[in-house]
């Protein structure tokens, strides 16, 4: 029970850490607040093993990405015991545009009533016309999603998937039926085809990471080998400085659960 009280307290005690790892102009006081406004809307969190809390909030900040943040970012998700960070899909729009070469990316869902066309060919577009009205429309009525990414020079790339094609990777996804693909669909829609056309596009390496953290929340395996996840293939993935200050992380909440058991006993 110490621990679920006392891990808003954790996390603000990695402030200085978590500053030394957010790129200039973010600050740390505010990933600190927006964590634990997390783990408000998401007591669940409390059952985390914190050390897993804490490096989730880390790989955010080591990529540039707020938490629960309003005009989105990232997200931490309870798996059991382990807490994961799960980018959104503007999170990655916002990777990709800070690379440079990307002017806009943008990704929509299509609705039944809307003017929906996919022409292929010599030259490739979609064309979209949704049908407006007063009511809104449920999640139900989508029948598929598209994602367009812009570059710099003109070029355009596109990705467009039915709805069943979705559905097919919600359902092979470890939390399809909880958790953001319950209540944000359209959302986790949207992101599953920015991922798709972001497979045709030269990625940064922060944009790389986070696609694979996302694929690895999503599914458990990496990406790059196929295999299921653990702890030497994340490591081998991340930069020194944050396999280093996550050794460091972990040392100091061991010294600080021994310290609190030892106040228990006092």
């Amino acid at each position: 029970m110490a621990e679920k009280k006392n891990l808003p307290t954790i996390i603000a005690s990695q402030e200085a850490k978590i500053q030394e790892i957010l790129p200039p102009g973010m600050d740390a006081k505010r990933v600190v607040r927006l964590a634990r406004l997390a783990i408000v809307r998401n007591p669940k969190l409390l059952d985390c093993d914190p050390i897993s809390v804490v490096e989730s909030i880390m790989q955010a900040s080591q990529l540039g990405l707020e938490i629960a943040s309003p005009i989105g970012g990232a997200h931490l998700v309870p798996f059991g015991k382990k807490c994961q960070m799960i980018p959104d899909y503007r999170g990655l729009i916002r990777l990709a545009l800070r690379k440079g070469d990307v002017r806009k990316l943008v990704a929509r869902e299509v609705y039944e009533g809307d003017m929906f066309h996919v022409i292929q060919g010599t030259t490739e577009m979609i064309e979209h016309v949704p049908l407006l009205g007063d009511e809104p429309r449920g999640d139900d009525q989508i029948t598929g999603f598209y994602a367009v990414a812009t570059l710099t020079d003109g070029l355009t790339v596109h990705e467009y998937a039915p709805r069943g094609d979705v559905d097919k990777i919600r359902a092979r996804s470890k939390a399809g039926s909880s958790g953001p693909w319950k209540t944000d669909y359209a959302a986790m829609g949207k992101k599953t085809l920015i991922k798709r056309v972001l497979k045709w596009l030269d990625l940064s390496p922060d944009l790389a990471m986070a696609i694979e953290y996302d694929n690895r929340g999503e599914t458990g395996y990496s990406t790059s080998t196929g295999d299921r996840d653990t702890e030497e293939s994340v490591e081998e993935d991340m930069a020194e400085q944050a396999r280093q200050a996550q050794k460091e992380l972990s040392e100091n909440l061991e010294d600080a659960r021994r310290e609190e058991l030892i106040g228990e006993d006092a």
